[in-house]
């Protein structure tokens, strides 16, 4: 059903239906699939955003909502290309998403009693394109569960056209990786996310720089591991606004606190017996692990 936005405030009175079709494309090629995938989705903007009500960052700088913001519409394609062999699972993805209407924050000097401050809002921009190749790589030298590599990357364009801020254009290269390993019910797995930096509204902000770390011991559908988050490196984040007359902002975070924190974790897959059973019916083969 499309969906129908509708935002009332003492300010103005916003409602529009709009058209969000989801489709999928599948043609099965030798040990693999090309699929053709097409959605179109809406991004609201939270209360906050909405709110007229302004808030001090420090003295002579505010930040005040936006009652006039829109609903973005948020538009993708992607052809992916999917090989699949004892040893080796590949998936290669060209894909574009274009933002209309998306929120980026923008600032101003204006006067507010008497007072010459800066004043950041949010504001809707023309649009964000965001375009290029990704893909994944998982390698499995022995053909089993005993170890399996596996390489995320991609290369990424983006560009955002706003009237007030202007055109900027951004690109970027994510990368990840992943060691499993598993020798009967005892496994571990380690994942890294090497931080890159995205454009966003007007900022340029990094990606988190996750690090994961579990041993884990599994009995058919029960699952018992131990997690270590950030073994090796503190959680970083920075951002940095886009170069403009008004302000200029920089901000570096970095949680401690998270450095080595270990958790326990439970995990019972209640469906993955009759899951299993019908993949078995299907293909003949069971790969499930029974975990998530």
């Amino acid at each position: 059903m499309p969906p129908y936005i509708n935002t009332s405030n003492d300010d103005t009175h916003y409602h529009k239906l709009y058209f969000t079709p989801d489709a999928l494309l599948t043609y099965n090629v030798k040990n693999g699939a090309l699929r053709l995938h097409g959605k179109m989705s809406t991004i609201t903007p939270n209360i906050a955003s909405l709110s007229n009500n302004s808030t001090v960052t420090i003295p002579g700088l505010l930040y005040s909502g936006n009652p006039w913001l829109k609903s973005a519409l948020d538009k993708n394609i992607s052809l992916t290309y999917s090989l699949n062999l004892p040893w080796l699972n590949m998936d290669l993805t060209a894909d574009a998403r274009k933002i209309d209407d998306d929120f980026s924050t923008y600032y101003q000097w204006q006067t507010i009693d008497g007072n010459r401050v800066i004043v950041g809002r949010d504001e809707n921009c023309d649009y964000l394109l965001n375009y290029g190749f990704s893909g994944s790589l998982a390698l499995r030298p022995f053909s089993n569960d005993l170890l399996s590599i596996e390489l995320e990357s991609g290369y990424r364009w983006q560009k955002e056209k706003s009237e007030i801020i202007g055109t900027h254009h951004h690109h970027y290269m994510p990368l990840a990786w992943t060691v499993d390993m598993r020798k009967g019910c005892w496994g571990a797995e380690y994942y890294q996310c090497i931080p890159h930096k995205m454009l966003s509204g007007s900022f340029i902000n990094s990606a988190e720089n996750t690090q994961n770390l579990m041993v884990y011991y599994q009995k058919e559908q029960l699952m018992v591991g131990l997690v270590c988050i950030f073994p090796f490196a503190a959680a970083k984040y920075n951002s940095s606004i886009l170069d403009n007359d008004v302000l200029d902002k920089h901000g570096w975070n970095r949680v401690t606190s998270q450095k080595r924190t270990f958790c326990i974790t439970l995990s019972y897959n209640l469906f993955s017996g009759k899951q299993n059973n019908d993949e078995k019916k299907l293909n003949n083969k069971d790969n499930d692990k029974g975990f998530f």
